[in-house]
C-alpha cells in the first residue's frame, strides 16, 4: 500500500501546517511529520482495539472519540472503513466561541495582541550560550 495514499493534505491543512510552522519557527515538513506520527500512531490504537473508543486530545479544542466499526465493499468494488465517532469540546474553547460571537472582534484582537507581545518578549530575550569545557 502506498503511503500517499493514505494520508492526503487538504488546503486548509496545508495552511495549518504553513501557519504553525510560521508560528514555530521549525520548518513546514517536521510539522507535517509530527501530524502524521500523531494520526498514524492514533489508527494503531484504533485498530488495536476496534470494540473500544479510543481518544485524541487536542490541546485547547477538546477530545476526539473514535472506534472502528466495519470494512465495506462500495458498489463500485473498492473498500472503504466506517468508523463510530464524537467529539467532547473543551469549555474553555466553548466559552472562546461564546465571546468571540458576543463581543465581535474585542476578544480575538485582546488576545492576538497577547500572543504578539509574549512573542516578541521571547525573540528578544538574551539566549544562554553553553561554553564547552576544555578537557585537559
Amino acid at each position: 500500500m502506498n503511503n500517499s495514499n493514505l494520508l492526503k493534505l487538504s488546503e486548509d491543512t496545508k495552511n495549518i501546517i504553513l501557519e504553525v510552522s510560521a508560528l514555530s519557527g521549525i520548518s513546514q515538513n517536521v510539522i507535517k511529520e509530527v501530524f502524521e506520527y500523531m494520526l498514524i500512531n492514533w489508527s494503531v490504537k484504533i485498530s488495536d482495539n476496534p470494540d473500544t473508543y479510543s481518544s485524541l486530545d487536542i490541546p485547547y479544542l477538546g477530545t476526539v472519540h473514535i472506534r472502528y466499526k466495519d470494512d465495506k465493499v462500495a458498489d463500485d468494488g473498492s473498500l472503504f472503513t466506517e468508523v463510530d465517532a464524537y467529539v467532547d469540546i473543551d469549555d474553555s474553547f466553548k466559552s472562546l466561541v461564546g465571546n468571540i460571537h458576543d463581543e465581535g472582534r474585542t476578544e480575538l484582537v485582546s488576545m492576538m495582541l497577547k500572543k504578539i507581545e509574549q512573542a516578541i518578549m521571547v525573540a528578544s530575550s538574551p539566549t544562554t550560550k553553553v561554553i564547552p569545557k576544555k578537557n585537559n
